[in-house]
């Protein structure tokens, strides 16, 4: 295995895109858990390791958010209505005393 030198190394990170420099591939892993564990295992050079602990907190993130986001829309169902409703008993309108 041969060694680079840092600006080598530096020109050599200058010309990947985006999606495949580590800082973005962390990033992900927080805001698109998904997409972040997908780059993780096809792009990065860590080791198994590190791509398996990350995965699985990301993974804990994204069930997280999910969970959170569900619950509290239920919360949110489970409110009373502010109208009435009408319940038509088939009699027709009538009068009160």
């Amino acid at each position: 295995m041969t060694r680079t030198s840092r600006r080598q190394r530096h020109i050599d990170n200058k010309n990947r895109p985006w999606f495949v420099k580590q800082r973005w591939i962390l990033i992900l892993l927080v805001l698109l858990p998904p997409i972040g564990i997908a780059l993780t295992w096809m792009v990065t050079r860590w080791a198994p390791t590190m791509k398996l602990v990350l995965s699985v907190a990301a993974a804990l993130w994204c069930a997280a958010l999910v969970i959170g986001l569900s619950t509290n829309l239920e919360t949110h169902d489970k409110s009373p209505d502010p109208v009435a409703p009408i319940i038509d008993d088939g009699r027709g309108p009538q009068s009160s005393p």
